[in-house]
């Protein structure tokens, strides 16, 4: 892959924010965006835009190892916004925003509500995304370099995004990012989540962010017991749970103590004695290049780990497998819009319209029409438990 090297230079040919949004049909702009934008216009590249030319995408994809029909619609994208000085100036402001200035406030869905250029773009818009993100394929490159990683981590992690393409057109009919997927893959292109063989893993803190929202705002764990939420094992919330006396307790988990948070990448088989390699290699991995990170364990919070699924799923399935490995602390009923996201792969619906192809569907929808619920919950794994 050849370098880029990118020189930020002020930029005399300057566009009102005004005049671009009048140009592209914008309805209604973000407030960040007008706070942001003379700087954002003064940090524009003086020649081209580099991730929109042609010559940039074609050296990257041999990293990405995009499909010919994903690559195709890159392209005409990238061709469509080059030829326009304003959604040149515009997809840079998103670039800008993702990755040059901390006053973006991150979150899943931090640039949900900004404008989309649905008048020049039409349904290539949402592949825009995917274009600000490759913008920092440079500069997570050198990180890379920089650390000494792997580069088969460097590779397995950047193949995300082609991966997100997917699901966008399982779930949407056509190839994309969207807002919620972008907001991921923000964390791989700032070298925050690494994948590790099978799974994704992401430093992260207990009771800060990683607790999933709790009431009371976090829990303490304890050799057998929780502090915090009455709980159990397995995230029934029916029975109180009793507090013991810390002194009777060796403490395990408080708040604070830093974890490695467990994302599962859609498509594999999720193999027990794959994610058990995983979870060990992670651990080193961590250890070796960031030190500085405290890791006791590990973090999941998912669909998966919902107590509800011993009801659905035979003891030797693969999720169970997963599951059985977690201490289950807390359970979300409430939120149950993933099996959406990743078993049905569409908005939440009338279970008439909800597809019965695989049996974890048809069994998911036989629970759902008996008036039960498939939800999120939380649990942890402390590092000496791995086997």
């Amino acid at each position: 892959m050849r370098r880029y090297d990118r020189e930020w230079t002020i930029n005399m040919k300057m566009v009102s924010l005004d005049e671009l949004s009048k140009a592209l049909d914008l309805k209604t702009l973000p407030t960040v965006w007008r706070e942001c934008w003379v700087d954002s216009e003064s940090s524009y590249p003086s020649e081209c835009l580099y991730f929109v030319q042609e010559d940039y995408l074609t050296d990257i994809n041999n990293d990405l190892k995009l499909s010919d029909d994903k690559m195709e619609l890159l392209m005409k994208t990238a061709a469509l916004i080059r030829n326009s000085e304003f959604l040149c100036h515009y997809t840079w402001l998103w670039y800008y925003l993702t990755f040059m200035t901390d006053k973006v406030n991150w979150s899943w869905t931090f640039s949900e509500g900004w404008p989309l250029p649905e008048k020049d773009l039409g349904q290539l818009k949402e592949m825009l995304h995917a274009l600000v993100l490759l913008g920092e394929i440079p500069t997570l490159r050198e990180f890379y370099e920089k650390k000494g990683i792997n580069r088969e981590v460097y590779l397995d992690t950047l193949a995300e995004l082609s991966n997100c393409m997917g699901l966008h057109k399982k779930f949407f009919g056509f190839y994309g990012i969207g807002v919620y997927r972008m907001g991921w893959l923000i964390l791989c292109f700032k070298g925050r989540i690494f994948r590790i063989d099978r799974l994704h893993f992401m430093h992260c803190y207990f009771g800060i962010d990683a607790d999933g929202g709790s009431e009371d705002g976090g829990h303490n764990i304890y050799e057998n017991a929780v502090t915090g939420k009455r709980i159990s094992c397995k995230g029934n919330t029916d029975e109180p749970m009793v507090l013991q006396k810390q002194g009777q307790w060796k403490l395990l988990l408080q708040k604070g103590d830093g974890l490695l948070d467990v994302h599962i990448p859609v498509g594999d088989t999720l193999n027990h004695d794959e994610c058990i390699m995983s979870y060990k290699n992670a651990i080193n991995f961590f250890r070796r290049f960031f030190p500085e990170q405290d890791v006791k364990g590990f973090f999941c919070g998912s669909w998966l780990l919902c107590p509800e699924l011993t009801h659905l799923l035979k003891k030797e399935s693969n999720i169970l497998k997963f599951q059985n490995d977690y201490f289950i602390y807390d359970t979300f009923p409430e939120n149950n819009s993933a099996i959406y996201d990743f078993v049905f792969w569409k908005k939440p619906s009338p279970l008439e319209e909800l597809p019965g192809d695989t049996s974890l569907q048809r069994g998911i929808k036989e629970y759902l029409a008996a008036g039960k619920s498939i939800y999120a919950a939380n649990g942890v794994i402390m590092e000496n438990d791995i086997a």
